[in-house]
């Protein structure tokens, strides 16, 4: 998960800053996420599978974390103030 520590947050949050003010729009972000993944693999050495496999999971983590920490309890929040779509999911 990307919990780092507060002293290497700056930076980082910075250009996340400057990449929403330059993304217009949802392919502008997916590009910009794509072509920082793409730079990192490339910058990690040989494209071996390893290394290629290494940028699958960066996404697929940073995936996970949102779910986490965004989408489920909106979800949850939701459920409670909806109700369930049946029994199952009670």
């Amino acid at each position: 998960m990307p919990y780092i520590k507060e002293d290497k947050r700056k930076p980082l949050i910075d250009l996340a800053n400057e990449l929403e003010f330059r993304c217009n729009n949802k392919g502008d972000v997916v590009y910009a996420i794509s072509r920082v993944v793409h730079q990192w693999v490339l910058g990690s050495g040989e494209k071996t599978y390893e290394n290629l496999s290494e940028g699958s999971s960066i996404l697929r983590d940073a995936l996970t974390c949102y779910d986490d920490t965004v989408l489920l309890p909106h979800e949850h929040k939701k459920k409670k103030e909806n109700g369930p779509v049946s029994e199952l999911d009670k």
